[in-house]
C-alpha cells in the first residue's frame, strides 16, 4: 500500500515535469515579425518546409542548379499567417535585401516544420 502511494506520487510528479517542458518549448516556437533565422541545408536534395523555387526554374532563369548559395543565409520574418491546418506559415526575406537564388524577394515556410527538420535555425 505504501509503495503504491509512493509510486503514484512519483509518477504524477514526472508527468507534471514532462508536460511543463512540452509547454515551455511550445511557447518558445511562436514566430514574431522581425525574428532572424538562418537557412540551413535540407536533409534531402530539396527543401520540404521552406518553399524554395524548383531547380529547373532556377536554371531557366540563368542560375546555378543547387541550393548552396542560400545555405547559412540570414533571413527575417516579415509576415506571419496560418494555413488551413492551423500551422504557422511565415514569409521570409533576406536581411541584406538581395533576392533569394537571384529570383525571388521572399519565400514562405512552415515555421514549426522547418525548425523541426533543421531547414531553419534561430539566429
Amino acid at each position: 500500500m505504501k509503495f503504491t502511494k509512493l509510486f503514484s506520487i512519483a509518477f504524477l510528479m514526472i508527468c507534471g515535469l514532462v508536460s511543463y517542458q512540452v509547454n515551455a518549448t511550445n511557447i518558445d516556437t511562436n514566430p514574431e515579425i522581425g525574428d532572424r533565422l538562418l537557412i540551413q541545408s535540407p536533409e534531402n536534395t530539396t527543401y520540404t518546409a521552406v518553399n524554395m523555387p524548383k531547380l529547373n526554374f532556377v536554371v531557366k532563369k540563368g542560375g546555378v542548379a543547387n541550393y548552396k548559395s542560400v545555405q547559412n543565409t540570414l533571413v527575417e520574418v516579415v509576415k506571419i499567417s496560418q494555413n488551413k491546418k492551423g500551422e504557422s506559415m511565415v514569409t521570409l526575406q533576406r536581411v541584406d535585401s538581395a533576392k533569394i537564388l537571384g529570383l525571388k524577394k521572399s519565400v514562405s515556410a512552415n515555421y514549426d516544420k522547418a525548425l523541426q527538420l533543421g531547414e531553419l535555425k534561430k539566429a
